[in-house]
């Protein structure tokens, strides 16, 4: 039992499968669901692969002793399934149950291999008895042992969290301070007209004033919220590169320290290349068109206001005209 765990165990870390798992399908296919009874019997055994699967992912071309070398065996087993697991599209599970393949027959051998697993303590924490026996098939040497996938020797990565961490969201305030600075002031415009179009026009400058603040608020924050996705993603990429979980804790800690709430058993890779264009450009074309709209009423109620005024100083001239005997 304990060469064939090794090989198992060994073969499953080469094809980055967890030991449990590949120990609770060579349980299910050679051990009776047994991990202590898994064998390597003659014309068969350990992860029992079938002519046709060896021929189908390559096993007779890298393991050519498979059906008699345990190890090869087992290398072949793991190959097959990591294959398996990439048809199912990264999904584990599935992949097992493939291993097997189809219908309620895969289903039930599915069902076992989960049991298996749970049995063991599942996510790297199982334990199998080794035990030694005589020529008379009497034990003489008994021992636990303890799987772990977590690899205790892994270094902390100060470094990329560092990086991650260091990288600066951008200061509203001095954005809003320097758009002030260079960009046309509509309330101030107010104080170059007469009094009484000011008066007429204040509001919508004043309306207009604090759409280009929200604007400059509402794209300082589309920046940040990919900034911190960026750094979410990078998280991720570090976690999923882990192979110690105290690590992967850590780095999810420190995460959720600024902010960001990544969770340490993330299993899978995420692209923010395009996952905020579509918003960002709604909201762009939305916040362009109801400027537009506002400069436009701005410029109406100034031209509006101008009209009446000058009709008003027209009203005034006739009326006096009127007075001073004008026809």
């Amino acid at each position: 039992m304990a060469g064939y765990a090794s090989y198992i165990v060994d073969a499953a870390n080469q094809y980055g499968i967890d030991p449990n798992i590949a120990l609770a399908i060579a349980a299910r296919e050679t051990g009776g669901d047994d991990v202590n009874a898994i064998n390597m019997a003659d014309g068969g055994g350990l992860m029992q692969i079938t002519d046709g699967s060896a021929a189908d992912y390559g096993v007779n071309d890298l393991y050519p002793d498979w059906a008699t070398d345990p190890q090869q065996n087992a290398l072949g087993g793991m190959l097959i399934l990591k294959k398996k697991i990439d048809e199912q599209g990264g999904d584990v599970w599935a992949g097992v149950r493939a291993y097997n393949g189809a219908g309620p027959m895969a289903d039930q051998y599915l069902a076992q291999v989960q049991q298996n697993y749970n049995n063991l303590g599942g996510s790297g924490k199982g334990t199998f008895n080794f035990q030694a026996k005589d020529a008379q098939n009497r034990p003489f040497l008994n021992i636990l042992t303890h799987l772990r996938t977590s690899d205790p020797n892994e270094p902390f990565d100060y470094k990329s969290i560092s990086e991650i961490m260091a990288q600066s969201n951008p200061d509203v305030r001095n954005a809003i301070d320097a758009q002030k600075l260079t960009s046309r002031d509509y309330v101030n415009d107010t104080n170059f007209m007469s009094p009484d179009v000011a008066k007429l026009v204040r509001p919508t400058s004043q309306t207009l004033m604090q759409n280009r603040i929200d604007e400059i608020k509402d794209n300082m924050g589309q920046q940040m919220l990919q900034d911190n996705l960026r750094k979410g993603i990078s998280a991720i990429n570090l976690i999923n590169k882990s192979n110690n979980v105290d690590n992967k804790g850590m780095y999810s800690g420190l995460m959720k320290s600024i902010g960001i709430d990544v969770p340490s058993n993330v299993d899978q890779y995420a692209n923010s290349g395009d996952m905020l264009d579509s918003m960002i450009q709604d909201a762009e074309n939305d916040r362009k068109y109801n400027m537009q709209v506002q400069k436009a009423q701005f410029a109406q109620q100034q031209r509006t206001a101008q009209q009446g005024l000058l009709q008003d100083k027209l009203n005034h001239m006739n009326k006096m005209y009127s007075m001073m005997g004008g026809a």
